[in-house]
């Protein structure tokens, strides 16, 4: 199974990752034996504002992966192309240049971003120009 991310689950991962590793550092901080012991009370409240955010960005990389796994399930999206044919184009009187065959636009289709006929009769392929208007 291949896995789709978006960026905006790629940013929850970021900015969920940079929260835990900030709040695990700011529970370092909160308990390190050079604290001195008035600033006791501060380094409990230090813990408790590392614990929410370690919550929070337990809860970020959660939805991120949630996010980008129902992304890859859906796999990618299909693409549908609509061929609008330049100018005032008859189908009813269009022949292949090659063996004057009669072509419907079932034979007409995108290759490399241009419109391409293909003839059912004689096999040939050839790009579809438009005629100048003057």
């Amino acid at each position: 199974m291949k896995m789709f991310m978006t960026i905006g689950s790629v940013i929850l991962f970021l900015i969920g990752g940079g929260l835990l590793l900030f709040s695990i550092l700011f529970m370092l901080a909160a308990f390190s034996p050079d604290q001195p012991d008035s600033l006791l009370g501060v380094g409990l409240v230090i813990a408790v504002i590392a614990l929410i955010c370690i919550g929070g960005g337990i809860a970020l990389v959660f939805a991120a992966r949630r996010q980008a796994a129902s992304t890859g399930a859906s796999g990618p999206a299909n693409l549908s192309l609509n061929l609008d044919l330049p100018g005032k184009v008859s189908l009813d009187s269009m022949k292949c240049t090659s063996c004057g065959g009669v072509l419907s636009s079932d034979n007409i289709d995108m290759a490399a971003g241009a419109p391409m006929v293909h003839c059912p009769f004689c096999g040939t392929s050839y790009q579809l120009t438009e005629e100048p208007k003057w």
